[in-house]
């Protein structure tokens, strides 16, 4: 069975594990794999009509509301796991017509080192290799795209620890990260409430940090 299943990569769309199990939206699982099968010939320009019936069906007939309710949720969602995609809206009188996306896949994170000082007793360099898990990495990039500082994004994986915990953060961040790509609060310094929120969330933990 082995050289069939290898085989197999020639000819199907591959995912990757990690992702799959951590989309929650049945919509963004459809565009996951969708833009998953067009990512090596991106950038794939395709009408409306063409995109709602692979990914929503007949949900939403206004583009409008398919827009807010599925297409910017989703390529937020699918920007947080292994990929990049941007879109340009293409119009026809005043109407979008076509949606060109840009489609690529995130280079895997290369493992941090740190490089401590000479054991002058046994003549050698001892070397720490320390990695975000990947849920670590799920939530380091969320913060950055709240506007933390790296300093921020620091505290925050200090403080916050456990699997639990992390998906809390993802969990409570995600109206905020919402809010701010659509634009739904202008003005608001997101940064300052994504910190704030996230101290009201993990009160004890941060007060004894």
């Amino acid at each position: 069975m082995l050289p069939y299943l290898t085989n197999l990569a020639e000819n199907f769309t591959l995912g990757q594990v990690a992702d799959l199990l951590s989309i929650k939206s049945p919509t963004t699982h459809r565009f996951y794999w969708l833009l998953k099968s067009w990512e090596f010939r991106s950038p794939v320009t395709v009408p409306v009509a063409r995109l709602k019936e692979l990914t929503t069906g007949q949900a939403y007939p206004q583009y409008s509301d398919y827009r807010r309710n599925a297409l910017i949720p989703a390529v937020a969602e699918l920007n947080e796991l292994s990929f990049e995609i941007s879109y340009k809206e293409h119009k026809l009188g005043r109407s979008v017509d076509k949606v060109e996306f840009s489609i690529k896949s995130k280079a895997r994170p290369i493992p941090k080192q740190l490089i401590l000082p000479l054991d002058k007793e046994k003549g050698t360099v001892v070397t720490v290799v320390s990695e975000l898990t990947p849920l670590q990495q799920k939530v380091q990039t969320r913060l950055q795209k709240l506007k933390l500082t790296q300093a921020q994004v620091k505290k925050v994986l200090d403080v916050v620890v456990g699997e639990e915990q992390l998906t809390k953060v993802l969990k409570e961040t995600y109206p905020v990260l919402r809010d701010f790509e659509t634009k739904a609060k202008p003005g608001e310094n997101v940064a300052a409430a994504t910190m704030a929120l996230l101290k009201s969330t993990f009160p004890a933990i941060w007060a004894s940090n």
